[in-house]
């Protein structure tokens, strides 16, 4: 709620946290950043979280049931992109298949293998 980000908050959040991952030490809030033998700081302050930091990027990330999801962050120095690769582990064609290799696929692709984009409903819209 700190922030406005031009789409709107669904009224039941699947969760309150959110993973922040600082560039660099210098975009660490105060004292808060551990050495490389200690365990990810809790920050509880969005405020204090983001005291340092010049540029904020927000991906908004869904996962998809029953998928277990990672995701990979690459700072991509000089060539600015904001582009989001979503590979699943899928056969030329059918459903999500666990002994297959990861393979590329359309932002829209779901779990079944189906290229799907749901339009949001009126109501999301005029939030």
């Amino acid at each position: 709620k700190r922030f406005s980000f031009g789409v709107p908050l669904l009224d039941r959040p699947t969760g309150q946290d959110a993973l922040l991952l600082f560039q660099s030490s210098e975009a660490c809030p105060g004292d808060k950043c551990p050495d490389a033998e200690m365990s990810p700081p809790l920050i509880a302050n969005v405020t204090d979280a983001l005291e340092n930091c010049d540029t904020l990027n927000v991906q908004w990330t869904h996962n998809p049931t029953p998928t277990t999801l990672c995701q990979v962050y690459i700072p991509q120095d000089g060539l600015p992109t904001y582009h989001v690769s979503r590979w699943l582990r899928l056969a030329a064609e059918g459903p999500l298949d666990r002994s297959k290799n990861l393979r590329h696929v359309a932002v829209m692709t779901n779990p079944r293998g189906i290229n799907r984009h749901n339009v949001p409903r009126m109501q999301l819209i005029r939030k």
